[in-house]
């Protein structure tokens, strides 16, 4: 191969070496092309110079700076400015310009363009004029003049009788065969490629052998042969054999040489095992290395920020070096330049060599700091993982910031579109360990999006500030109700008290009248009874007489005894005949539930039916527009028909439009139907990020919920969704539903308590170890259960297994049903009307109150209506309904 290249060399004056990364173009040249070429003009006598550049930065002052140092001017920026327009003319050659410098003149030249691929991102960032002029000055050296090609041609041998001429320039490239179609964007450039390019072709194995067991032997060692072939097993086919083997080994020979006692160094197989194979020796000595140079948490940082700047994702998805100024990693790594040089000096020491430029070249603030193979880019774990590598993290950043960057450009318009809560707070904690030189690597507009995240921080505390007055406002309400309910508690308790004192005063006078008249009758009897004897006779009479008074009162009584009988006999008829009634409502609610379950299948039908002529976006876009809330909550089944396409972008919008639809509506049925839509969604959402995201839009929707009934129809798609993302989550959701719900307990309705008890057990049953929370809040829960529903929850414990867990719920149960439950009669109507149907013993409200609306308030439960109309001509009916409360309502 050196040979081949050498009388390439000869011929056109320059050469163009490519292969894949890692086959060995630098080391051809640079360990095999230049030393022999400098043996070469050594034993002819001849004066020979090398150097070597990269693009990067500014190719043509680059090799002008080069030139300048061969020339004894490095630091001359006149002469090297000079040298820039010289070879910036527009005929300019190699030659020409080298001649032109005095310690230059008449010397054999060979200039190493070392990863010419970097031209490409120099003309894509900095200068395309500056790149086609430096391209336009390699090709020109096709064309000049060879005296000794014609000289050498005639002579028998290869590259041993084929010499660089003197007073000449010679020139190399080596690049990354994958950059070759690169190459068609600068005019002349491929037709030169084509005419003296050389394709480094891959070592054989005993090439590899050679390679592997003659540097050890030249320093008084060996390599044996098992471990050769180890080392050419685990690295083939592997794309960076090479320098894997290359860096294994000086490894593997630095450790010997530690524990070396006899002086001649062997390297075996076991050596390799005991470092756990070649592909992770390269990987544990960079984490060695930066572990000793970033002591702590800050420097670990910049060490990541650096390598994240250093490395980049081509277009074909190819993990490739990107070389930076040694000031542009010090802007982003967020250390001063005295603390990041010293981590820069340990990853480009002796032995380590993982960036360059190596020592001694000093780092400048302009110098250009690159890794130096790609190798360690793909081998390295802490920049390669898949999951949590730098280099992933660096592609997800961009990624997040090219999307705020569009967001942010939304404020620029007549309605800017905000972030959300949660995505709000997640982007404000990224953002803080940004910087600004950072995301102009992404695009920049670092004040645009700052600008977003404020005014999206700015509407979140808007919205917790008008949640918080809802909340303030609708607690201020319920302790007016409370105030007034007291009041009139207060109010009917005093009257009632006042008219029992009255009647009692009406008693005591009654007696007081009964008694004083007595007494005075007695006392003129007596005094009669002397002077009216005569009167005895008529006295018996009249005694008899009131005997037979006291006989007929006797059966006066005996008959009132009979008529109370038969009332109570009537009593109960009536009785039989409201328990009749209640058993006939209780079957037409039951036929009415069916009904409802029935519609819900229809409607969740009907959503799998839109779904399959719908796409996800239409649906979208219909559910944002739509404000029925039940054509909305058909939507909601459409969407879940398709749960395993839906993104979690578009997870979180319909999330968002149904919850904001359920917030927005108090109707026990319309909460129903958005309660059967989100769990529909919870069902079949497959995607993990979806999932995720369903759940965290859940959880603040519980929480910023105002009304308990959409809290409830929440709660049933919160659990199911966090269920499927594991333990961890369902247990915090679990927790997070027992919180929420605990401070309404004692608002809630029979059916909302069954609800919600249904909901707590599920969750407890779930886990092996119940939250205390739940718990708690099931025991509270039971206390305010309907007797039938109480009996149902109790069967459900028992047949799951948790009656030791669950023993204090089992207590409130029993407690719950016997504690006492009234029912009362409840008239609705205008107290003043002739017609008055109201019994006295009901309780009387005025006209146009909501049944529902009192019984929702007082936790009572409506039994059976009686509807009476109001023949009077009065604008207001008669109402009277049975209902059930529980003890102290």
């Amino acid at each position: 191969m050196i040979d081949d290249v050498i009388e390439r060399l000869a011929l056109q004056r320059l050469v163009i070496i490519h292969g894949a990364s890692g086959i060995g173009k630098s080391s051809l040249v640079r360990a095999g092309v230049l030393p022999k070429l400098a043996r070469q003009h050594l034993r002819h006598g001849e004066a020979w110079l090398t150097c070597s550049i990269r693009p990067s930065g500014g190719p043509l002052w680059n090799l002008a700076k080069e030139l300048a140092r061969l020339d004894g001017s490095e630091n001359d920026l006149d002469t090297i400015s000079r040298i820039v327009r010289q070879l910036s003319q527009r005929n300019a050659t190699l030659s020409l310009v080298a001649n032109s410098l005095e310690n230059l003149r008449g010397r054999t030249l060979c200039i190493l363009v070392d990863q010419f691929e970097e031209l490409f991102r120099f003309a894509k960032e900095t200068s395309r004029e500056e790149a086609a002029c430096f391209v336009d000055l390699l090709a020109r050296q096709i064309d000049v003049p060879n005296s000794s090609a014609a000289h050498s041609s005639g002579q028998g041998g290869r590259a041993e009788g084929r010499e660089l001429s003197t007073q000449s320039a010679h020139v190399i490239l080596t690049m990354r065969s994958e950059f070759l179609g690169e190459c068609t964007r600068f005019n002349g450039l491929a037709e030169a490629i084509n005419r003296v390019q050389y394709l480094v072709p891959r070592m054989d194995y005993h090439e590899l052998v050679r390679a592997i067991c003659r540097p050890a032997i030249i320093y008084g060692g060996e390599v044996s042969g098992p471990l050769a072939d180890q080392l050419i097993a685990e690295a083939d086919g592997q794309g960076d054999e090479l320098p894997l083997i290359q860096h294994g080994l000086m490894l593997l020979w630095d450790e010997a040489s530690s524990h070396n006692q006899t002086g001649e160094i062997v390297l075996k197989p076991r050596q390799l095992e005991t470092a756990e194979g070649l592909a992770s020796l390269l990987s544990k000595h960079a984490d060695t290395v930066t572990a000793e140079a970033a002591t702590s948490q800050v420097m670990k940082k910049a060490v990541e920020r650096i390598f994240r700047a250093l490395t980049e994702l081509n277009a074909e998805g190819q993990a490739i070096r990107r070389p930076q100024k040694f000031r542009e990693l010090v802007a982003v790594s967020g250390i001063d330049e005295d603390a990041l040089r010293p981590i820069i000096e340990a990853l480009r020491a002796d032995g380590v060599s993982f960036l360059t430029p190596y020592p001694p070249t000093p780092i400048e603030p302009d110098t250009i700091v690159d890794i130096s193979h790609e190798a360690l880019i793909r081998r390295w774990k802490s920049i390669a993982d898949k999951n949590e590598g730098w280099l992933q993290r660096e592609f997800r950043d961009g990624l997040i910031w090219r999307s705020l960057v569009e967001q942010a450009e939304s404020l620029l318009s007549s309605r800017p579109h905000l972030l959300s809560a949660a995505t709000t707070e997640a982007r404000s904690q990224w953002f803080r360990d940004q910087s600004e030189p950072w995301a102009n690597r992404y695009g920049g507009h670092w004040s645009r999006v700052q600008a977003l995240l404020d005014e999206s921080e700015a509407a979140v505390r808007r919205q917790v500030e008008e949640v918080d007055q809802r909340r303030q406002e609708k607690e201020e309400l319920r302790l007016e109700r409370e105030r007034r309910a007291a009041a009139e508690r207060v109010a009917e308790e005093h009257q009632l008290r006042t008219r029992a004192e009255r009647e009692l005063s009406r008693r005591r006078l009654r007696y007081t009248i009964v008694l004083s008249a007595a007494a005075l009758l007695f006392l003129l009897a007596a005094v009669l009874a002397f002077y009216l004897s005569q009167e005895a006779t008529r006295a018996r009479i009249e005694a008899e007489r009131a005997r037979e008074i006291a006989e007929r009162a006797q059966s006066d009584a005996v008959l009132q005894a009979q008529v109370a009988k038969f009332k109570a006999e009537d009593a109960d008829r009536e009785k039989q005949r409201t328990q009749d009634a209640l058993s006939a409502a209780q079957e037409a609610n039951a036929k009415l539930n069916a009904a409802l379950t029935q519609a819900q299948q229809t409607q969740a039908s009907s959503g799998e039916v839109v779904a399959e002529n719908r796409g996800v976006s239409d649906l979208l876009e219909a559910l944002k527009t739509n404000t029925n809330p039940y054509q909305a909550a058909v939507l909601g089944q459409s969407i879940a028909a398709l749960g395993a396409k839906i993104t979690s972008k578009q997870m979180a919008v319909a999330v968002d439009r149904l919850v904001d639809l359920l917030d927005d509506s108090n109707d026990p049925s319309v909460q129903n139907a958005f309660s059967q839509s989100l769990e529909a969604i919870a069902q079949a959402s497959k995607q993990v990020e979806a999932t995720q995201v369903f759940v965290r839009r859940l959880e603040s929707a519980l929480t910023n919920a105002l009304d308990v009934g959409s809290k409830i129809a929440i709660a049933p798609a919160l659990q199911i969704a966090s269920s499927k993302l594991g333990r961890q989550d369902a247990e915090r959701a679990a927790a997070t539903i027992a919180n929420e719900l605990s401070p309404f307990i004692q608002e809630f309705t029979f059916t909302q308590a069954e609800q919600v008890a249904t909901i707590l057990l599920r969750n407890i049953s779930e886990t092996d170890d119940p939250n205390a929370q739940s718990v708690r809040a099931l025991e509270s829960v039971a206390l305010k259960l309907s007797p039938s529903a109480a009996q149902d929850l109790a069967r459900q414990i028992s047949s799951r297994g948790l009656s030791g867990k669950l023993e204090r719920v089992l207590l409130a149960l029993r407690k719950g049903r016997t504690s006492d439950v009234s029912s009362k009669l409840i008239c609705i109507g205008d107290s003043t009307s002739r017609n008055q149907q109201c019994p006295p013993e009901a309780i009387r409200l005025p006209c146009g109150t909501d049944i529902r609306n009192w019984a929702k308030q007082t936790q009572c439960q409506i039994l059976d209506t009686k509807k009476l109309a109001d023949t009077s001509g009065g604008a207001c009916g008669y109402a009277i309904f049975r209902v059930q409360c529980s003890e102290g309502r």
